[in-house]
């Protein structure tokens, strides 16, 4: 950014998110509307094993060692390149560029933002193509059990032990994991447990998490989850303590296609002689976290296919149609 000559500096999420790097900020000062357009720069991997990425007709990939990282990295280099684009037009909005943190893991520095007096926010995804924009977004709550029940030899006294492995087991294998038919999904992501071999296990736990495009569905599910860990340990003769996480509780995401937003998206997509499309994402974005915050927000996709996996790959040619896109859509911003 300070290559283009354009003002940029970190804030001091990072202390709160405990991430090593603050969102990064840049702004070009502008007349009318005030905008935000937000690429996270964390990818799904740590980045300990260098990406090669290959370039050849047309398409970006790697050596299929890791990921590409085009999640979030795509939309990085694009808004970037918009930036450089955008920087010295007349007639454009105020556009600030943030590259935020810990997208991936939830954390998400977008929650420490300052907002006030934007207008108009859009949260860029390096998947699918560009033209589509989504309406609604899955939230989602993490939760946390521990199950306690009582250590006993293995061998010479197992009947005085509450294995506490077997009650979380038992609560697992009663859980409905996967996706339910509404879109609603519950899973169990990690356990642990136990001690030695030779002890019946007083300790154990397990961490999952819910998602709904409804909110009321996602209480429903936590809810369901507890009485069946309770039930569970009831048979087991254990105790157990439920968590809710509270700091990782994202409300669902929707936009209405009566927003001025959107009229913004459809307006610059057209512009761009791209087809504009509307999907729903089940995953969560930081439009969401956005969205509660008070601003008019909308996500947009940027390229890439495959994404959070070695066989991600993207087209060189979305890259660029995302570039034109995202000044397409400053450009439009100050119409509504």
């Amino acid at each position: 950014m300070e290559a283009y000559g354009i003002k940029a500096g970190f804030d001091d999420s990072g202390k709160k998110t405990g991430s090593n790097s603050g969102n990064l900020i840049a702004r070009i000062k502008g007349a009318g509307k005030r905008i935000m357009f937000i690429a996270h720069m964390d990818t799904v991997e740590e980045g300990e094993k260098a990406v090669r990425p290959i370039v050849g007709n047309g398409r970006i990939y790697t050596d299929g060692s890791t990921i590409l990282g085009a999640d979030n990295k795509s939309a990085i280099a694009a808004l970037l390149e918009a930036m450089r684009a955008m920087r010295g037009m007349k007639n454009m909005p105020d556009v600030t560029a943030v590259f935020s943190t810990g997208e991936e893991e939830g954390e998400m520095g977008a929650k420490h933002l300052d907002i006030e007096g934007i207008d108009y926010a859009f949260v860029i995804e390096g998947i699918g193509k560009p033209g589509i924009f989504v309406n609604k977004i899955l939230g989602h709550a993490q939760f946390e059990v521990e199950i306690i029940g009582r250590a006993a030899h293995a061998a010479k006294e197992p009947e005085k032990g509450r294995n506490a492995i077997k009650a979380a087991a038992l609560a697992i294998s009663k859980l409905r994991l996967g996706r339910y038919g509404n879109g609603d999904t519950l899973n169990v992501g990690a356990i642990s447990g136990g001690t030695f071999v030779n002890v019946v296990p007083a300790k154990a736990a397990f961490t999952g998490e819910v998602r709904s495009f409804n909110k009321r569905n996602m209480e429903k599910m936590l809810r369901r989850t507890e009485a069946v860990v309770a039930e569970c340990c009831k048979v087991m003769h254990c105790k157990y303590a439920f968590k809710i996480r509270s700091n990782e509780i994202v409300d669902p995401f929707s936009v209405s296609p009566r927003s001025r937003i959107f009229s913004i998206a459809k307006t610059a997509a057209k512009a761009e002689g791209l087809r504009f499309e509307v999907e729903k994402l089940n995953a969560t974005t930081e439009a969401n976290v956005l969205a509660k915050k008070g601003v008019e927000t909308i996500c947009m996709f940027g390229g890439g296919t495959a994404p959070h996996s070695v066989s991600e790959s993207l087209l060189v040619e979305d890259m660029v149609k995302l570039r034109d896109l995202i000044v397409a859509v400053a450009k439009s911003a100050n119409k509504y």
